[in-house]
């Protein structure tokens, strides 16, 4: 099984249009487990599964008071389920026994569908805190969906720091980045993801993924975005990100000694 976060620092980068997206095109070949860890619980409601009582919030208060439980997953479709996501996630970060036993707990919730599922792909919140924190401890890889801007930039940079010292304990492989909502008839976009490629090489992905009104039609639906039309350019996009990500994993991909200081 591969567990992967979906994370970036900055918000507004497409974390959950990626998990979306991703895990609709990977479950036409794999069985794929979808997590949302976000209070906002976007990914949860674009799939409709937001009337369920039990989430991954029960789950976890389970664990907190020692009661053992069964993970509340539900089916998408055929290959792909979800664990739905719960507001009351925003107040698991003041959880005393959580902040102290946090990576244990997602931990134990990633073994326990170990043997279930090819691919677990993890929805962050954005707010870093105890819970992202256990979460990119936990994960086998990271996936960092970015901007082509100063700010998103300045977000890789920490995160890229952050991981490297996670490194130092734990070998954890960063996938790669990519930029979403890119526009490549901007020359400020242009150059910002030829810096970024200048600093982290090989990490930053060639496949980038265009803005388009009929991403939010797609969410806001829950279906994948060539399921609008085979024929956009953001759905070919996101096909080839897609395939170029499934490589990666199929060929153990690994990006060493990449650091924030640049080449």
């Amino acid at each position: 099984m591969n567990s992967i976060a979906i994370y970036n620092f900055k918000g507004g980068v497409g974390k959950t249009t990626t998990t979306l997206n991703l895990g609709h095109s990977w479950s036409k070949t794999y069985k794929v487990l979808l997590i949302d860890m976000d209070p906002q619980c976007n990914l949860t409601n674009a799939l409709g599964k937001a009337e369920n009582p039990n989430t991954v919030h029960t789950f976890f208060r389970a664990l907190l008071h020692n009661h053992e439980t069964q993970l509340p997953i539900a089916t998408v479709k055929p290959y792909l389920d979800i664990l739905p996501g719960d507001y009351k996630m925003a107040e698991i970060e003041t959880n005393h026994q959580f902040i102290s036993f946090g990576e244990e707990m997602v931990s134990k919730l990633l073994m326990s569908v170990k043997y279930e599922y090819d691919v677990v792909l993890i929805d962050c919140p954005t707010n870093f805190g105890v819970l992202v924190k256990a979460i990119l401890k936990s994960s086998q890889k990271v996936l960092i969906p970015s901007v082509a801007d100063s700010f998103s930039k300045t977000g890789i940079d920490r995160l890229i720091g952050y991981l490297s010292d996670i490194q130092k304990e734990k070998r954890l492989n960063v996938l790669g980045v990519f930029c979403n909502m890119f526009n490549a008839n901007n020359r400020y976009a242009q150059d910002n993801l030829k810096q970024l490629k200048n600093k982290y090489g090989s990490l930053v992905l060639n496949e980038t993924v265009g803005k388009s009104s009929h991403i939010n039609e797609a969410n806001e639906s829950g279906l994948q975005i060539d399921k609008l039309s085979h024929t956009l350019t953001v759905s070919r996009e996101f096909d080839q990100l897609s395939e170029a990500l499934i490589d990666r994993l199929n060929s153990n991909y690994l990006v060493a000694n990449y650091s924030t200081t640049g080449n």
